[in-house]
């Protein structure tokens, strides 16, 4: 204890400004990469919804109108379903980023604290959304890692908010980077076959359409008619469409992105462990991110709904 007092005194000139752009362009790294997950779990669920719908065509579909009316209640999301065979129609996937996203904006919420009473309720806070990310990256060991972080302002009485605040956030970034570690490539890998599924979803398209222009082409040849030309014109605009569309998902894929958040919480961790604080590279790091992180969101949107171009 004597030693962290020293070390916040030490901290004295050290102000938020200091440190709170790099925090708040991690926080919003997080929550772009959140934004481009969901974009992705919708457009995972239309493939799936189609491929249901293929699969069971044609075969008995029951739904309990008890429950889509809300009784006997209280209703909850899922309860109005179509079942086929037992299987109900499939929906989005949850989210495998809340933890990480409230996890950084508790960081952004200690950076704009002006009260020992917040500050102590946002350590708190984050203690327990670090324990959380454990359970989800199934490191139980890890689960009460986060303790430090949660009593530093209790035990010290906030004599000096600003240096507690950054107190906070060397504990908290420090207990939570192994977790991080872990749960991250989770993420990763959760995302990435969810883009596999819609990419394979128009790989298949790109296959029918190449067979239809290519039976189109032969009946041209056959009649030579304006119309068997036209209708081979609009097969090709289909092909060379599906094609950019598989060529513009491939070359920006989520799995591969959502890997840096492991590397760009390292970056943060040790920058506000270094003696002197310079955020400057975790905040050029995260605004990187998010501008890539937005053009896989755009890249998936089209993969979902390809156009003619």
């Amino acid at each position: 204890m004597a030693a962290l007092v020293t070390g916040l005194l030490l901290l004295a000139g050290c102000a938020p400004s200091d440190y709170s752009e790099g925090i708040n362009s991690f926080s919003q790294a997080i929550s772009q990469a959140n934004t481009t997950e969901q974009t992705l779990a919708d457009s995972y669920e239309k493939v799936e919804i189609a491929n249901y719908i293929q699969h069971f065509s044609g075969q008995k579909a029951v739904v309990d109108f008890s429950k889509c009316h809300g009784t006997p209640g209280p209703y909850k999301a899922g309860d109005c379903v179509v079942e086929v065979q037992g299987i109900s129609s499939p929906t989005a996937p949850p989210s495998s980023m809340a933890g990480l996203t409230k996890y950084a904006a508790l960081l952004s919420a200690v950076v704009a604290d002006k009260t020992c009473a917040s500050l102590q309720s946002d350590a708190t806070s984050i203690a327990s959304s670090i324990s959380n990310m454990a359970k989800k990256a199934q490191q139980p060991t890890l689960e009460k890692a986060a303790s430090p972080s949660a009593s530093i302002v209790s035990t010290l009485g906030c004599l000096v908010i600003a240096n507690e605040q950054l107190a906070i956030l060397r504990e908290a970034t420090k207990d939570a980077n192994p977790v991080i570690q872990k749960l991250v490539p989770l993420i990763a890998r959760n995302d990435q076959d969810m883009y596999l599924t819609i990419l394979e979803d128009n790989i298949s398209q790109l296959d029918d359409a190449t067979i239809a222009y290519n039976t189109a082409v032969r009946a041209y040849q056959k009649s030579n008619s304006a119309s068997d030309l036209a209708n081979s014109a609009s097969d090709l605009a289909k092909v060379v469409s599906l094609t950019q569309v598989v060529n513009s998902a491939q070359v920006s894929q989520p799995g591969p992105l959502i890997s840096k958040l492991a590397t760009l919480h390292q970056t943060l961790t040790d920058a506000l462990a270094a003696p002197t604080i310079n955020l400057k590279m975790v905040e050029n790091d995260a605004q990187g991110f998010v501008a890539d992180a937005k053009v896989v969101g755009s890249a998936v949107k089209i993969l979902a709904n390809p156009q003619q171009p």
